[in-house]
């Protein structure tokens, strides 16, 4: 809005809920405290310590709760590949069965000795050898060569065999060993 201050025109500042004073700017330079934001009814005060404290604190147990969820999701997922990998293992082993007319013995260990079953140890290559298989699925937590992977033991010259595995939670079964036959 432009008002006449004798011959002279002036700009009179406007604000959403209308229009400010003919003095306003006078009285701006004169008492800013006194006016727009930095009043004392706008002044601005930071968060006090305890408030930050209580922030924080509620952002941590968040972020933990996050965190103990995720780890049980991930326990669940690895229980589950487990079983369907024991699954498909089974499905090999009789594959093997039904064209071999038996399960496969460790060619360098003999009977009666448990083979961790990797993928590149001696039962996997011959599984794959024999067109049983192209991939020998291995534990997702411990694929090589530990008290938990997959382990694999025939008898009688390959008439029976067990498959030994490891579960690490209760999604599919009772945390543990575990081990299944023919």
């Amino acid at each position: 809005m432009i008002t006449r201050q004798g011959e002279k025109q002036t700009l009179v500042g406007s604000h959403f809920w209308g229009t400010y004073p003919n003095n306003y700017m006078k009285n701006v330079s004169k008492y800013p405290r006194e006016f727009g934001l930095n009043s004392p009814k706008f002044a601005s005060r930071g968060f006090t310590l305890v408030e930050l404290l209580v922030v924080i604190a509620i952002v941590a147990l968040l972020a933990v709760g996050i965190v103990v969820a995720i780890g049980h999701v991930q326990l669940k997922s690895r229980d589950a590949k487990r079983a369907s990998d024991v699954t498909e293992i089974r499905k090999i082993l009789a594959l093997y069965s039904n064209t071999e007319n038996g399960f496969p013995v460790n060619p360098n260990s003999g009977l009666d000795i448990k083979t961790c079953l990797t993928g590149t140890d001696d039962v996997s290559g011959l599984l794959i050898e024999k067109k049983a298989a192209t991939r020998i699925p291995a534990d997702p937590l411990w694929p090589e060569d530990t008290d938990k992977c997959y382990y694999y033991k025939s008898f009688d010259e390959g008439v029976s065999y067990e498959l030994s595995y490891w579960l690490e939670g209760s999604s599919v079964g009772t945390p543990g060993s575990h081990a299944v036959g023919p």
